[in-house]
This record gives structure tokens, C-alpha cells and sequence, in this order.
């Protein structure tokens, strides 16, 4: 009888025990992956805040691009200092400024499109590097099993 006795009680203690350890270790797995989420959404934020400034100075610099490819077609054209008065030449002037316009607009646009999808991306990221702590559920879990395996191994025992 002894030894039956001690037979449950043993295995109660380690059923118990593994519940536990279990429990703790769900626990330290939950804390790895939410530090490893954090961690790697401020790495791609951090990237994609760098994207977002080279994408705002290559809109710059094409749209000063443009706008000097506007100029120079303008200062050419007066070079010549044919036609200034004339239709054509204030046909082309206001041809010219509507292109250069509509270039700058687009340009501007895309900018815009760009830095939003990128602020999406961003807030995107930060809400599932902020995963919940259920690290306090699993080792609650791990508690409560053992319980669970203590009154087991009592029934067992008494019965």
C-alpha cells in the first residue's frame, strides 16, 4: 500500500511541477515574441521614416528639375527674340506653363500618395508590435492545472 501511495503522490508532485513549468514557459515564449514584434516594427518603421525623407527630397529635386527644364525652354525661346509679340509665341508661353503646372502637380501628388502609404505602413506596424501581455494567463494556466493535478492525485490518494 506504501507503495502505491507514494506512487501518486509522486506523480501528482510532478504532474504538478511540469503544469508549472509549462505555464512559465508559455510565458517567457509570449515576452520573446511580443519583445521580438516591438524590435522589429521599430526597425521597419525606422526604414520606412528614412524612405519617406528620400522620397520627399526626390520629389524636390525632380520638381526643380522640372522647373529648370521649364526655364530653359522659356529662356531659349526668347533668346531668339523672334515672335514675342506674336499669337504662337504667347500660345507657347501658356502651353509651356500648363505643362509645367500639371508636372509640379503630379509630382506633388505622387509625393503625397507615397508619404501616405508609407504613414499607413508605419501605423500599420506599431499596432502589431503591440501585442498584449499574456504572459500572466499562461503561468495562471500553468497554476491552475497544477491544482487540477493535486486534487486528482487527492482523489486518487483517498480513494
Amino acid at each position: 500500500m506504501c507503495d502505491a501511495t507514494t506512487a501518486i503522490i509522486v506523480a501528482t508532485a510532478v504532474s504538478a511541477g511540469a503544469s508549472i513549468y509549462q505555464g512559465n514557459q508559455a510565458a517567457k515564449i509570449d515576452k520573446m515574441n511580443r519583445e521580438r514584434a516591438i524590435r522589429e516594427a521599430e526597425i521597419t518603421n525606422a526604414q520606412l521614416e528614412e524612405e519617406r525623407r528620400i522620397n520627399a527630397v526626390n520629389a524636390k529635386l525632380a520638381e526643380e528639375d522640372r522647373r529648370k527644364a521649364y526655364e530653359r525652354n522659356l529662356s531659349s525661346v526668347r533668346a531668339y527674340k523672334r515672335g514675342l509679340e506674336s499669337k504662337s509665341f504667347n500660345a507657347f508661353l501658356s502651353a509651356e506653363e500648363d505643362a509645367f503646372r500639371l508636372d509640379v502637380e503630379n509630382l506633388r501628388m505622387s509625393s503625397r500618395i507615397g508619404d501616405s502609404r508609407l504613414a499607413t505602413q508605419i501605423s500599420v506596424n506599431t499596432s502589431k508590435s503591440a501585442l498584449p501581455d499574456l504572459s500572466g494567463y499562461y503561468k495562471t494556466s500553468g497554476y491552475l492545472n497544477a491544482a487540477s493535478s493535486i486534487a486528482q492525485g487527492s482523489a486518487n490518494y483517498y480513494a
